[in-house]
């Protein structure tokens, strides 16, 4: 029905195959025996350090010859008779609070830490998400912003020690809970969290090198962590696969050594207890909230039932909860989670407990996750935790504080103060320009591919094909579209852009053909992999089904992932004096604002948009949706900002208020010293 599109876009990058960037072949580096048909759990384990580059393999010689020439007179242990941590020998038991350094802009790590230290903590606990330091397939990050051997070695140096939650999957409402969703480039339907070779074997590899990293930070070898997590709340998911948690125990035990406590996470009932720690060898803990915090007797019963000795752990003492666009704020009472934290402590010598979060952070860039394909977390992770998104100590902070340094009987010391936060004005915004000005160039492919499998796993996917159909009103409809789909057929400069609707998910609308634009571009926008339960199975996201216009499905398609901070204004002469040749989903506007020294922290509010995307100096801060709410303002730290003049930047998804193309007053961002919500 359509004919090819390889000639539409010329003018700088030449259309590709598939098969010319390696799709076809995209999974021939992963075609070996390794894992598959072992005799033992070991012997596959082993395998992949046997395989590994001579630098890898250097590295883990060179931390085991240290482990065995180098040693610690600093032990942590479970003593099972008594139902205690040992530390040292003697018995003890901890506070935590959940920070996630990859939620916190790096020059805050030590601020944050601080606050957490300053509360009477005796630990922090965090988790690592694969994704965010292994973005591409054996591209690994563990530098700036990712650096997380540096805020380990930094919560030591401040007097804290570290529970380390390694994943591979974390949850943490962070896009595919911590999963790099390359791993459904090639298989769409791999079984995730389970002892399918195809996916253990990109597990074990990154355990590899995440490992031989953690090792030396390690208690026992004089560094901060005292416990390590495997998996997250693994009984929550439906596979139940024994065989995939004892592969992690055994790779992580012969990299790790045999001292260092292996644990997991499970909900405090039975059934998820049998599932996510079939291993009988991972040490269980459990989460639960405030309203359980006051029966702890009732509510760590699953858990002594399933594991009768041993100490007590409410690894996720929920402070507050998250946040979903379009639902209310949670707000959870300081003085019942003061309560509850205080009915812990007073259960048993055993018993210690982490605060999930103690501070949460921002969801900065595409990181945010959902909870279902409808369910998308909002930008701020600010979790109603005791200290704020923005690193402010709150009533619930001081509460808490007071109770701990009460139990321990300890004089607390200065209360730290916040660091202060700037009142920058309101900044005009101007039409810049267009998500379709810039689409040459693009993949070619007889059917439309799904995002990841063209090596895009956040943002923006552009599908074009062309419209070969009689004049008139014609019927398209879409068999899934992941997550939104704007539909725009344009001319072939795309000089005029018509807007038709957006879909989601299947569903269909009524566009008008015409000879004046005969190329239909679907953009389409991933919101969030869903990170949590079976739906994180098979979520794929952009073009995952048909096309069909009037019942004839289109085919010959070019996609090009887009990125709006690089694309470039238009010719003066393809847009009109009122600026609307370019229609409001996909528009790009931009303003200009200035910054004395020292640049501070502030928060963005815009007026005259409605759900989009927010840059500052080429940084995503994050999604706005503020008519939705719960969440108005953007947290945007000082770490974006530079003395003098700064570039802020909106992508809009859905409308723009009419009167912005007239007064660009009325399209503006204002940035304010306090943050602002719905609710």
């Amino acid at each position: 029905m359509s004919k090819s599109t390889s000639g539409m876009f010329t003018r700088e990058n030449e259309v590709k195959s598939a098969k010319d960037i390696g799709i076809e072949d995209e999974t021939k580096g992963f075609q070996d025996e390794y894992i598959r048909n072992s005799v033992t759990v070991y012997a596959t384990l082993v395998r992949p350090l046997l395989l590994a580059s001579a630098v890898t393999a250097l590295l883990f010689l060179l931390l085991c010859w240290n482990s065995f020439f180098v040693t610690s007179s600093h032990t942590f242990s479970i003593d099972q008779e008594n139902g205690v941590f040992l530390k040292d020998g003697e018995p003890f038991r901890y506070i935590s609070g959940s920070l996630h350094y990859f939620r916190i802009p790096r020059i805050y790590w030590e601020d944050r830490l601080l606050k957490a230290k300053s509360a009477g903590l005796d630990a922090i606990q965090i988790y690592i998400p694969w994704n965010f330091h292994e973005p591409k397939p054996g591209d690994y990050l563990f530098d700036n912003e990712r650096d997380v051997v540096e805020f380990i070695n930094l919560a030591q140096r401040i007097g804290l020690l570290v529970l380390v939650r390694a994943g591979p999957y974390i949850c943490a409402e962070w896009d595919f809970g911590g999963l790099p969703p390359w791993l459904l480039s090639s298989n769409p339907k791999l079984e995730l969290r389970s002892s399918d070779p195809e996916y253990l074997k990109p597990v074990i590899r990154w355990f590899g090198q995440l490992l031989p990293k953690l090792k030396p930070l390690i208690y026992q070898n004089g560094g901060p962590i005292i416990m390590i997590q495997l998996e997250n709340e693994y009984g929550s998911y439906f596979t139940c696969d024994q065989e995939y948690l004892s592969a992690l125990y055994e790779y992580a035990r012969f990299i790790l050594g045999d001292e260092i406590i292996l644990y997991t996470t499970d909900g405090n009932n039975i059934i998820e207890l049998k599932c996510g720690s079939s291993d009988r060898r991972l040490f269980a803990t459990v989460d639960f909230g405030v309203d359980e915090a006051k029966h702890p007797n009732d509510s760590f019963k699953a858990l002594q039932q399933f594991q009768p000795h041993g100490p007590l752990v409410n690894s996720e003492y929920y402070s507050g909860w998250l946040d979903h666009w379009g639902e209310k704020r949670h707000v959870v009472d300081a003085n019942a989670v003061a309560e509850g934290a205080l009915n812990l402590w007073n259960m048993s010598q055993g018993v210690s407990f982490n605060i999930y979060m103690f501070h949460g952070g921002t969801n900065f860039g595409l990181w945010n996750g959902a909870n279902s394909p409808t369910e998308f977390i909002i930008t701020s992770y600010d979790y109603d935790a005791p200290i704020s998104e923005a690193g402010d100590i709150t009533a619930k902070y001081l509460i808490l504080r007071d109770l701990f340094y009460r139990l321990k009987q300890q004089v607390p010391p200065p209360i730290p103060v916040n660091i202060s936060k700037a009142h920058y004005g309101v900044i005009g915004l101007n039409f810049f320009s267009h998500l379709l000005y810039d689409l040459q160039g693009g993949v070619a492919s007889f059917k439309p591919l799904y995002m990841e499998a063209l090596e895009q796993y956040q943002g923006l996917m552009a599908y074009t094909a062309i419209l070969e159909h009689d004049e008139g009103k014609a019927n398209l409809t879409f068999e899934g579209v992941k997550d939104t789909g704007l539909i725009f057929t344009t001319d072939f400069r795309a000089g005029s852009i018509i807007f038709h609707g957006s879909v989601s998910g299947c569903g269909s609308l009524n566009i008008t053909v015409d000879k004046e634009h005969p190329f239909l571009i679907i953009v389409t926008e991933c919101r969030g992999h869903v990170n949590f339960g079976p739906l994180m199975f098979g979520d794929i996201k952009g073009i995952v089904g048909r096309v069909l216009l009037d019942g004839e499905e289109l085919l010959n398609w070019v996609m090009k992932a887009l990125d709006f901070r690089t694309v470039n204004p238009p010719d003066p002469i393809r847009i009109n004096t009122e600026g609307t040749a370019f229609p409001a989903p996909g528009a790009i506007y931009k303003g200009v604002f200035h910054v004395p020294f020292p640049p501070m922290d502030t928060f963005a509010v815009v007026t005259g948009f409605t759900r989009g995307v927010l840059a500052v100096n080429g940084h995503i801060v994050g999604r706005f949706y503020p008519s939705a709410g719960p969440q108005v303002s953007l947290y945007v730290p000082s770490s974006m900002l530079i003395c003098g003049e700064n570039v802020v930047s909106i992508l809009e998804f859905e409308k723009i208020q009419s009167t912005c193309l007239k007064n660009a007053s009325f399209c503006s961002v204002t940035f304010r010293d306090s943050p602002v919500w719905l609710n």
